[in-house]
C-alpha cells in the first residue's frame, strides 16, 4: 500500500470536516438514497419501488427503520444532520450497497445502530461508514453489522468522532485488503463487553494522533476485522429439505466457526422450485441469506413451487442491453424478481428507448416480473452541432470552400479556402477568421461557434514607394538581403496568385537575408512593414 495514502486521506477527511464546521446549523436534514425528507415527519415507505425491503421514520424517535433491504445504487444511501442522536433499528437481513463514488453512509451527527437483525454496508468506490463534522458512532445490543469499503470500513473524520462497540457483532475490511484502515481515524474508538477476535493480535491503538485498529503498532490495518462479545467458536448444521438444498461457501467448516463471522448460503432448488424461506434458529436470513454467527445454530430452508417466466432481450443495433441481476437464469426467472437493465450505447449514439413488451421502461429501467415478456431497446444517432461559416471579400477576389453547405458545417469538420485574386493586377494580402490569421493554411477547424473569414485582396498598382527613408534591397547570388530598416518591420514574400513563401521579421538597424535557391525565378511581391515591393528572382 502506498504509505502517502493514509496522510493524504487524513488531510482531505480533516479539509472536508472543517468545511463542514463552517456551515451555518439550519434546519435539521436527512437525505435517503438522494431523496431528501422531513426529519420531523413519519415516513412509512423511504425505499424506492425497485429496490427490496422497507425502510421507514419514526419522527418522535428519531428512528430509521431498516427490515429486509436490499440495495443495490450508485447513489449515496444516507446522509444527514440532527441535533440529537439518530437510531438505525436493523430487523431482518440487510444489505446495502453503493456503486458510486460516494461514502455508502456519510453522517454528520451521533447514530446508534442496533436491533435484532444484521446490516451489511458496502462502498465500491470509498468508505462504508463515515462520521463527519465531530459525529459519533454506537453499534450495541447484539447487532450485527458488516463494512466493506474501497478505502475504508468505518472511518472518523481525524478530528472529533467517536465509535463505541457495545456488544455487538462487527466485521470491517476493505476490499481485497487493498484499501486504507477497515476501522479508524477515531478520537476515541471504545470496545465495551466485546473484543477484536480476528485476527490475533490486532489492537486499537494511537497512529498520527488518532485511534484505529493495527496489527504491527505502526500502521492502519486494511485487512477483516472481527469484533464479537467473546471469542468463541461455534457449530452450524444445515437440515435437509424437501425439493432442493443450500450449500456453504467451499473451505468453510461449518463445524467450527468463530462467532461474528459470516456466512453467505447459496440455494439450489429441484427445477420449478424456489428457495422461500432460510432461517437461522427464530432468525429469518431469507433477505440475504447470509448468517453471522453468534451461537450453535441449525438452518432450515424451505423451497416451494414457484412459477417462473421467460424473459427474452433483444439484441439491439448501435448498442448493448443486459441484466444487473446475473444470479438469474433468463430462461426461468422467478415471478415477482426485480430486474434491472443495462443500458451502453455504442460510441456517437445515446438511448432512445427502452420497453418492456408494450410498456416504456427508459426512465425506471426496470421491471417485476410477472409473465413471459421480451425487453427492447432503441439507440439513436447523437446530433453533432452545425455552425455557419460566413465569407466576406474585401478588394478584388474571390473565395470559395470545400464544404457544400456553408450555413451549417458539423462540428470537428476542417474547412479549406481557395482565395482567386480578380487578375494579375490583384494579389491576396491577408485572410483570417474571427480574427485569427490563416493566410498559411488557408484552412478552418470548426469548434463551439460561427466563423467568420475575410480577405483581403490588393491591386499591384497601389504600390507605392515609402515616403522618408526606403530599406535597402538587395540580390547576391541565390540570396535577398534587405537592411536600412528605421523600425521593427513584419516581412513577407508572396507570390503573384497570393501564396505566402516566407514570413519573417527585420530588426531596425539589422540585416536580414533570406535564401532564395529554392524559389523558382519570376515576379514576387515583397511586403515590408505597410510596404509592398515587385521583385523579380
Amino acid at each position: 500500500m502506498n504509505l502517502q495514502l493514509p496522510l493524504l486521506l487524513k488531510l482531505f477527511g480533516v479539509a472536508i470536516s472543517l468545511w463542514l464546521f463552517t456551515l451555518p446549523v439550519g434546519a435539521q436534514e436527512m437525505t435517503f438514497m438522494e431523496r431528501p425528507f422531513d426529519p420531523a415527519t413519519d415516513q412509512a415507505q423511504l425505499l424506492p419501488a425497485d429496490q427490496k425491503g422497507s425502510v421507514s421514520w419514526t419522527a418522535a424517535t428519531r428512528t430509521l427503520t431498516l427490515r429486509d433491504v436490499q440495495i443495490n445504487t450508485i447513489s449515496r444511501i444516507l446522509t444527514g444532520w440532527m441535533s440529537d442522536e439518530i437510531t438505525i433499528q436493523v430487523e431482518g437481513t440487510n444489505q446495502i450497497v453503493c456503486t458510486g463514488s460516494d461514502d455508502a453512509i456519510m453522517m454528520r451527527s451521533s447514530v446508534r445502530i442496533t436491533g435484532p437483525g444484521s446490516l451489511s454496508i458496502t462502498s465500491e468506490q470509498a468508505n462504508a461508514y463515515a462520521c463527519r463534522n465531530g459525529a459519533s458512532l454506537t453499534i450495541a445490543d447484539g447487532v450485527s453489522v458488516t463494512a466493506i469499503g474501497l478505502n475504508g470500513g468505518i472511518v472518523g473524520d481525524f478530528l472529533s468522532s467517536h465509535l463505541l462497540i457495545d456488544k455487538a457483532y462487527v466485521t470491517a475490511s476493505t476490499i481485497n485488503d487493498q484499501g486504507v484502515v477497515s476501522i479508524g481515524y477515531f478520537k476515541e474508538l471504545t470496545l465495551e463487553g466485546c473484543a477484536i477476535t480476528s485476527p490475533s493480535g490486532a489492537k486499537v491503538a494511537e497512529l498520527n494522533k488518532v485511534m484505529s485498529i493495527t496489527l504491527d503498532g505502526k500502521d492502519e490495518y486494511a485487512g477483516k476485522v472481527i469484533i464479537a462479545p467473546q471469542q468463541s467458536y461455534h457449530k452450524v448444521t444445515i437440515a435437509q429439505a424437501e425439493h432442493g438444498r443450500i450449500v456453504a461457501p467451499e473451505g468453510v467448516d461449518l463445524t467450527h466457526l468463530l462467532a461474528g463471522s459470516a456466512v453467505t448460503f447459496t440455494a439450489e432448488p429441484e427445477d420449478g422450485y424456489a428457495l422461500t424461506k432460510l432461517m437461522a434458529g427464530t432468525e429469518d436470513i431469507t433477505n440475504t441469506r447470509t448468517l453471522i454467527v453468534k451461537a450453535d445454530v441449525t438452518v432450515t430452508p424451505t423451497f416451494s413451487p414457484v412459477k417462473s417466466y421467460r424473459v427474452s432481450l433483444q439484441k439491439p443495433e448501435h448498442g448493448a442491453l443486459t441484466v444487473k441481476e446475473q444470479e438469474y437464469d433468463l430462461t426461468k426467472v422467478p415471478e415477482g424478481a426485480i430486474l434491472h437493465f443495462i443500458c451502453t450505447p455504442d460510441k456517437g449514439y445515446e438511448l432512445e428507448q427502452v420497453k418492456a413488451g408494450d410498456e416504456d421502461i427508459t426512465k425506471s429501467l426496470y421491471i417485476k416480473v410477472h409473465s413471459d415478456v421480451q425487453v427492447t431497446a432503441q439507440y439513436k444517432l447523437i446530433p453533432i452541432p452545425t455552425y455557419r461559416v460566413a465569407i466576406k471579400t474585401l478588394g478584388a477576389g474571390t473565395v470559395t470552400a470545400d464544404y457544400p453547405n456553408l450555413e451549417a458545417v458539423p462540428e470537428g469538420t476542417t474547412v479549406h479556402f481557395t482565395c482567386t485574386p480578380k487578375n494579375d493586377q490583384h494579389f491576396l494580402i491577408a485572410l483570417k477568421a474571427n480574427g485569427e490569421d490563416i493566410m498559411e493554411s488557408k484552412s478552418i477547424t470548426i469548434e463551439d461557434e460561427d466563423v467568420n473569414v475575410i480577405a483581403t485582396f490588393k491591386q499591384r498598382t497601389a504600390i507605392d514607394a515609402p515616403q522618408g527613408v526606403a530599406p535597402t534591397i538587395a540580390r547576391t547570388g541565390d540570396a535577398l538581403i534587405i537592411s536600412g530598416v528605421a523600425t521593427d518591420q513584419p516581412v513577407a514574400l508572396i507570390t503573384l496568385l497570393g501564396e505566402t513563401l516566407l514570413r519573417t521579421s527585420i530588426q531596425a538597424g539589422e540585416t536580414l537575408t533570406v535564401s532564395t535557391e529554392s524559389f523558382p525565378a519570376g515576379a514576387y511581391l515583397l511586403t515590408i512593414g505597410d510596404t509592398t515591393y515587385k521583385i523579380n528572382l
